[in-house]
């Protein structure tokens, strides 16, 4: 029987949790410390396209919006704009929760080839990205003990790291199983990763995202159904929901706009990215006023007038958004060949 525990990083430790609304995002940290990468969060915000994902779900505003999208195209693809190939294992119970992802996982009976997935990374030096540990979000393993028959993880609800059983992997909230993570380093040009991730930003909000889910929707559009959940007024909405949705989509634009501000990139695509950033950052200012409105995690209190207020923030950031989608859509025009 075996046993192996990877030392946390110091950084990880001392920086403040989580760094992004994005967990996905905030999980690599440790894998990516691993390898001797330590690019800041609005890098990897950026180039993984999630500084520019907007997704509402149709009938509600539901805390699945910010991750109910095809898992096994979305992180290989982001991972490989990072400079990485990807390993996972996904799978699912009987009754798996969030069915637009996990209907294109193999029904499973045992948590076992998971756990062997995890102890081959722990064992090769390279910590674990893991879903539904000690809550349905993304959270890193980073060792395990046979003889105990526990994982030992962290995530936003333990900070610190925990022990976590070998039985509860898959059987905590979701009825999924999703484990892996870096396999091997694989090149590619900074400015092709950059014409990627702009791509990918600007078809999704198009509409021509061809891993959106259905009963979402997607993109620029995705504000409108916004504005139409939040004009049904207060009666129809979880205030701590809502708190969670502003924060997620409040943070992702500050990261859109800090990343198209660094970004290294060729000299004639440069005053666009700039404008397109400047326009972000006004996207991150009336989405910010809704986070002050709906603070996590209770909510506030969505009212009559307040939610006035916010839909027209959410108007504002619509058109600031626009404007940086045509900025990001005549920058892809200039690049390379």
């Amino acid at each position: 029987m075996a046993k192996k525990i990877l030392d946390i990083p110091k950084f990880v430790e001392q920086a403040e949790a989580p760094r992004t609304w994005t967990s996905w995002i905030d999980c690599m940290y440790m894998p990516l410390f691993a390898e001797g990468d330590e690019r800041s969060t609005h890098e990897l915000m950026g180039l993984s396209g999630f500084a520019f994902r907007l997704q509402m779900e149709n009938e509600t505003i539901c805390s699945s919006s910010p991750f109910t999208f095809d898992w096994q195209n979305v992180f290989a693809e982001s991972m490989l704009r990072l400079g990485y190939k990807s390993r996972f294992y996904y799978g699912r119970f009987e009754g798996a929760f969030l069915p637009h992802v996990s209907e294109r996982f193999p029904l499973v009976t045992s948590n076992r080839e998971a756990i062997e997935v995890v102890q081959q990374h722990i064992d090769s030096g390279k910590p674990v990205i893991a879903f539904d540990l000690f809550l349905p979000e993304f959270g890193v393993i980073y060792g395990y003990d046979d003889d105990a028959q526990v994982l030992y993880a962290m995530d936003v609800a333990r900070p610190e790291g925990a022990p976590f059983s070998y039985a509860k992997l898959g059987h905590t909230y979701s009825s999924i199983l999703c484990v892996g993570g870096i396999a091997e380093r694989e090149e590619i040009h900074e400015d092709e990763a950059l014409r990627q991730a702009l791509a990918f930003a600007v078809n999704h909000a198009r509409g021509r995202d061809t891993y959106a889910a259905d009963s979402y929707t997607s993109g620029l559009t995705a504000y409108d159904v916004w504005i139409e959940h939040m004009s049904k007024g207060p009666k129809t909405i979880e205030p701590s929901i809502l708190a969670c949705i502003s924060a997620v989509y409040a943070d992702a634009r500050e990261n859109a706009a800090l990343f198209l501000r660094d970004v290294r990139c060729p000299e004639q695509v440069k005053p666009f990215l700039e404008i397109a950033a400047e326009a972000y950052g006004r996207v991150h200012g009336e989405l910010k006023q809704l986070c002050e409105r709906y603070p996590f995690p209770h909510g506030g209190k969505p009212a009559v007038e307040n939610l006035r207020e916010s839909i027209e923030n959410l108007q504002y950031a619509k058109e600031a958004e626009e404007k940086a989608v045509r900025h990001l859509e005549k920058a892809l025009e200039l690049f390379p060949v």
